[in-house]
């Protein structure tokens, strides 16, 4: 008898659209491999919320994790990825922790940088690819999605409780440089 799972997120993982990366409800990750239908799951966390996934441009690895703040790298063979805590040192990270509680995840082109959108007025928080926090951009009220733009120079946030959309230069200042309200 096939159980159906209910899926909160779907994207290709690799440049040659070979494998699809797809997330359930029950924080349960699978791939699905386009050439031969084989996929295989593993479980990313255990969380009664959904997972939250970035994939970066070169999309040979994801970050997946909860709202709890703990993300794990997995490369997109679904091996977890462990990398330098510290650029040219032997020591390693398996995980990532963010402090306060995360409602979106992105990570941006090159990689190199994580974006993350917070609940209890926390504003978006970039941090290094090891986590470690590099900026805060101050929002009164609470953080749904902060997405970067193609570029990397601004991001933008938008309110998980007020229909706000902020705009941020990250190379000038952690204010917003335009605010947006969005009609109800």
């Amino acid at each position: 008898m096939w159980t159906f799972k209910t899926y909160t997120f779907a994207n290709f993982i690799n440049d040659f659209s070979k494998d699809i990366l797809t997330m359930s409800i029950d924080a349960t990750a699978s791939i699905w491999n386009n050439s031969d239908y084989a996929y295989h799951s593993f479980k990313i966390q255990n969380s009664i919320n959904p997972p939250l996934v970035t994939i970066p441009l070169n999309g040979k690895e994801f970050l997946a994790g909860g709202d709890n703040g703990k993300f794990r790298y997995f490369r997109s063979n679904d091996n977890q990825l462990k990398i330098e805590s510290k650029p040219d040192s032997n020591s390693i990270l398996s995980s990532i922790k963010f402090s306060k509680q995360v409602t979106s995840i992105e990570i941006s082109q090159d990689g190199s940088s994580i974006l993350t959108g917070h609940l209890n007025n926390g504003g978006a928080q970039l941090s290094n690819r090891r986590g470690a926090l590099l900026k805060i951009f101050k929002q009164p009220e609470a953080i749904g999605p902060a997405v970067f733009s193609t570029s990397g120079k601004y991001i933008a946030t938008a309110g998980f409780t007020e229909n706000i959309i902020s705009l941020f230069d990250t190379s000038i200042s952690d204010k917003p440089i335009n605010k947006f309200v969005v009609p109800s």
